[in-house]
């Protein structure tokens, strides 16, 4: 569901402390499961990439070509934790890439964490450089960058905010991650139908923003009919979005009278843990499904975090496909730390600028020219993955009318002692939709 227009000041206060609500780079830490579960210890073959990605070598790969991109990351204010592990992952890609023959990466960072015109500046930059290509990052520095990006036909893609539901459908725009909160409903809405059949209340915390919310509420209305069990009642708390966090005091409190069965929190960042504190004293028994996970800001809630479900496309450390076993091995083996989806969307993102080059190069093209980029995109909008299933990849797609994610493997987790548990799996739309074996 597209958006009304939203101005830039009532965006922000949407985001809560500038990231809350619309998934901007929605802040998720590495998750810190044992070690020895996960794919950080299994051996890899150290030819993948090139067995995988590197085709017939040569030229045809763009060996040794070198290749520049624009990069605006979240590197500076409290956010600085997210652009670096943007920059680990992409810049990891760069070296398997250039080790498996490919072009020679090489990145022009730009801050955007303290400005919401800072995306802006930055891609006039790109474009007196010849930069042709921008990983982004904040929702394209909240729309800054999206007219920009047209104006110098500069590929934009961004791995950490996405589009959001506000900048949809607009050229040279493209969100390489689902839409948070939009695309989490229907799986976490199954999800309550299946593992607790008797659930029929129903309420959704939503924000005090006007047309927005209005919007959100009837997106989330209408995947309750779609996917919610049947009979449903549904109802709406409102909380407060300030730049300190959110303030859950009055919805708490309304919710008290209502006594839903299931809570549905579309927060982010630091949010869920201090909802989740403050609920655990609410005397309210509901299931919480929310939309994000941060176990850098977990021990806000402490033990009250236990037993919190997330609906998301996360990036759980035991990959299901072998790509996503080669990347956490990897990663772990140059930075000590099991990698979250940060790295993990902005390597995989480079990877698809890759892809873009190679099939430009194939048409005999110009591998630095946003709009043949571009239109390399739109021929097929299919790309390897380190999510979901597969052998050797997972699978990406993107919708190439609304420049979001058609397919993204999410799955539904439950947290136990800052460790999240994959409780179910699908894909954005509803589709695929199973439980996790115990």
């Amino acid at each position: 569901m597209t958006r009304p227009p939203l101005s830039r000041r009532s965006f922000l206060t949407l985001s809560g402390a500038g990231l809350a609500a619309l998934g901007l780079a929605a802040c998720s830490a590495p998750p810190g499961p044992n070690i020895a579960e996960t794919a950080a210890v299994a051996p890899v073959d150290p030819d993948f990439i090139k067995k995988n990605f590197a085709g017939p070598g040569g030229a045809a790969v763009g060996a040794g070509l070198p290749i520049t991109v624009g990069a605006t990351l979240l590197l500076s204010t409290f956010q600085a934790y997210y652009g670096q592990l943007s920059l680990r992952g992409m810049e990891l890609a760069a070296e398997q890439i250039a080790a498996a023959g490919g072009p020679q990466f090489t990145f022009v960072p730009k801050d955007v964490a303290a400005s919401t015109t800072a995306g802006a500046d930055a891609v006039r930059d790109f474009a007196s450089r010849k930069i042709g290509m921008v990983l982004a990052a904040n929702v394209f520095n909240v729309g800054s960058m999206v007219g920009p990006l047209a104006q110098f036909k500069i590929l934009g893609i961004d791995p950490g905010g996405g589009t959001s539901t506000l900048f949809q459908k607009l050229p040279y725009v493209w969100g390489a991650r689902a839409l948070a909160p939009n695309d989490t409903f229907p799986i976490g809405l199954q999800y309550m139908t299946a593992a607790l059949p008797d659930a029929r209340k129903i309420t959704l915390l939503n924000t005090n923003s006007g047309d927005f919310s209005a919007a959100l509420e009837a997106d989330f209305r209408n995947a309750v009919s779609k996917f919610g069990p049947k009979g449903a009642e549904v109802s709406t708390v409102v909380y407060i979005a300030t730049n300190a966090g959110g303030d859950f005091t009055a919805a708490l409190t309304e919710a008290r009278r209502i006594k839903p069965d299931v809570f549905f929190t579309p927060l982010y960042g630091s949010d869920p843990p201090a909802f989740m504190k403050k609920f655990a004293t609410s005397g309210l028994e509901a299931k919480v499904i929310g939309s994000d996970y941060a176990s850098s800001t977990a021990e806000i809630a402490g033990s009250a975090m236990n037993g919190y479900v997330f609906a998301a496309d996360y990036f759980d450390s035991n990959p299901r496909n072998d790509w996503g076993t080669y990347f956490v091995s990897t990663y772990y083996a140059k930075h000590k730390e099991i990698p979250d989806y940060f790295p993990a969307n902005y390597y995989e993102s480079t990877f698809l600028l890759w892809e873009l080059v190679k099939r430009v190069i194939k048409k005999g093209g110009d591998p630095q020219d946003g709009e043949q980029l571009q239109n390399a995109l739109l021929d097929d909008p299919t790309f390897s993955s380190v999510y979901g299933t597969g052998s050797p990849t997972g699978r990406l797609e993107f919708d190439p009318v609304t420049h979001t994610l058609a397919t993204r493997p999410m799955g539904i987790f439950e947290v136990r002692d800052t460790v999240p548990k994959l409780l179910a799996s699908g894909d954005i739309g509803g589709r695929d939709f199973s439980l996790s074996k115990p």
